[in-house]
C-alpha cells in the first residue's frame, strides 16, 4: 500500500472517488461532494491523501492541521469491499506521520466509533445539539 498527499484534484473529482468518499458524508450528491473537495483544496490547513494498492485508489483521508503537532480527521473512507483490513488505520498513521503530527483528533457517531476504538483512539462520548434534536457523538484522540 502507498499513501500520498495530492494537490491536483483530477481523480478526486471523479465518480470513482465520490463512490468511496460519500460514505463519510451525510446524504451527499456528486455535485455537493465535488463542491466540498474544491472548497477544502483551497484551504492551506487541509491535506488530502489518497491510498492506493497495486495502482488502484482504494481510500481517501482528509486531515486539517490544527497546529504543528496536531491534526483532525475531516473525513476518511475506504472502498466498501476492502474495509476491515487495516487500510483505514494505515491511512491515519501514515498521513499523520507524513505531516509530522503527533496527535490526531476526530469526531464521530455511533456508526463509526468502533473503527476509532479499534485503531487505538481514546473515546469520549458527548451530546451534540442539532436543530432537529440531540445526538450522542464521540471525541476521539490518538497519539502517534
Amino acid at each position: 500500500m502507498d499513501i500520498k498527499e495530492i494537490k491536483k484534484l483530477h481523480w478526486l473529482l471523479t465518480y470513482d472517488a465520490y463512490e468511496i468518499y460519500k460514505q463519510c458524508m451525510y446524504k451527499v450528491t456528486f455535485s455537493e461532494y465535488t463542491d466540498e473537495i474544491k472548497r477544502i483544496s483551497k484551504i492551506s490547513d487541509y491535506h488530502i491523501f489518497i491510498c492506493a494498492e497495486s495502482g488502484e485508489n482504494i481510500g481517501i483521508i482528509i486531515l486539517e492541521s490544527l497546529s504543528n503537532e496536531t491534526a483532525e480527521i475531516s473525513g476518511i473512507a475506504v472502498k466498501k469491499e476492502l474495509q476491515k483490513n487495516g487500510i483505514g488505520k494505515y491511512m491515519v498513521v501514515s498521513s499523520a506521520r507524513s505531516l509530522n503530527v503527533t496527535t490526531v483528533f476526530a469526531e464521530t457517531d455511533n456508526e463509526t466509533v468502533g473503527f476509532y476504538e479499534h485503531t487505538g483512539f481514546t473515546i469520549e462520548p458527548f451530546v451534540r445539539h442539532f436543530s432537529d434534536g440531540n445526538a450522542v457523538r464521540y471525541r476521539c484522540q490518538l497519539s502517534i
